[in-house]
C-alpha cells in the first residue's frame, strides 16, 4: 500500500467527487485504480478514519443484431481480455441468430475471462443468440423473453470427397457444441430430435423452469463429486498400503509342487 497523505475534510471531499463523477462510457475505456484516503481531525477531538475507493467494471455488450464474423467482434473480446474476476460481462441479448464463427469468438472470449459473464435476454434469443445466452454464468430473463433452438446449418462446395469430409467434421463439431450447451436444459430425447432438425420454442415461463431444472440438476452432480472426494480423502495412508498389499498378494502366483516324471 502507498504512504497515506493526510487531508483536511474539504479535500477529502474535494477528491471524492472525483470519482463520483465518472461515467459508465468511462469505466468501459480503462480502469479507475484504488486510491486510499486518510482524514484526522486537526484539533484531535474526533476519531479519524480510513477510506478506499474501488471500481469494478462492466461490460455491457448489446446482442440485438445478428452474429457476424470473427473479426467484427475484435474490440469487444479486446475488452474482455483486459477484464478481472471482480468484473462482469452483461449481454443484452434481443437476436435471431447468425453467423457461428462470430459466435464462437465470444464463447471463446468468456470462456478464458476470469470476469462472471451475465445474459440478460430481453427479447428473442434464438439459434446462435440461445447459445450465447446458455454459456453465459447467469442468465436472466425478462417477461417478454423468447428462445429458440435448433442444429446449426452450413454449405459448403467443392469435389465431391471434400465435401463429404467438411461435413462430417462440421456435423461433429455442431453436435459437440449443441450437446455441451443444451445438456440439462433440454432432456436427451429433445437433444437427439434437435441434432435431427427439429426446432424448439420456448417462452419466458418455460426458459426459467428449464433454467432452474438444468441448475438443480448440476447442483446434485456437484454435491456428488464433492461427496466422492471427501470419501477418497478419509482412506489414510496404512489403510491404502493394506489394501495394496492385499492386491499384490492376490495377483501373486501361487507356489505348488514341482512332479517329477518316472520312467
Amino acid at each position: 500500500m502507498k504512504k497515506l497523505q493526510k487531508y483536511d475534510s474539504k479535500e477529502l471531499a474535494l477528491r471524492s467527487s472525483k470519482f463520483s463523477k465518472i461515467s459508465p462510457e468511462s469505466l468501459l475505456k480503462s480502469k479507475v485504480s484504488s486510491e486510499d484516503f486518510y482524514m484526522e481531525d486537526e484539533s484531535k477531538e474526533h476519531l479519524g478514519f480510513f477510506t478506499k475507493v474501488e471500481t469494478r467494471t462492466t461490460l455491457t455488450i448489446p446482442i440485438d443484431q445478428e452474429f457476424h464474423s470473427p473479426s467484427y467482434y475484435r474490440h469487444v473480446v479486446a475488452a474482455i481480455n483486459d477484464l478481472t474476476e471482480e468484473d462482469k460481462i452483461v449481454f443484452e441479448i434481443n437476436s435471431d441468430g447468425g453467423s457461428a464463427a462470430g459466435l464462437v469468438a465470444l464463447l471463446s472470449a468468456i470462456e478464458r475471462s476470469p470476469a462472471i459473464s451475465i445474459a440478460v435476454i430481453n427479447g428473442m434469443a434464438a439459434s446462435a443468440a440461445s447459445i450465447l445466452a446458455l454459456n453465459c454464468d447467469v442468465c436472466l430473463l425478462t417477461d417478454n423473453a423468447a428462445m429458440m433452438c435448433h442444429n446449426a446449418s452450413f454449405s459448403t462446395g467443392g469435389k465431391s470427397f471434400d465435401v463429404a469430409s467438411h461435413v462430417s467434421f462440421e456435423r461433429k463439431r455442431s453436435d459437440d457444441l449443441m450437446r455441451r450447451t443444451y445438456e440439462y436444459f433440454l432432456e436427451e430425447h429433445e437433444i437427439e430430435d434437435l441434432l435431427k432438425g427439429i426446432e424448439f420454442w420456448f417462452d419466458a415461463e418455460e426458459i426459467s423452469s428449464r433454467l432452474a431444472m438444468r441448475d438443480e440438476i448440476r447442483e446434485i452432480i456437484m454435491s456428488e463429486e464433492e461427496e466422492g472426494e471427501d470419501t477418497q480423502e478419509q482412506i489414510t495412508s496404512p489403510e491404502l498400503e493394506v489394501e495394496e498389499a492385499k492386491a499384490e498378494e492376490e495377483v501373486k502366483p501361487k507356489k505348488g509342487k514341482k512332479v517329477v516324471n518316472k520312467d
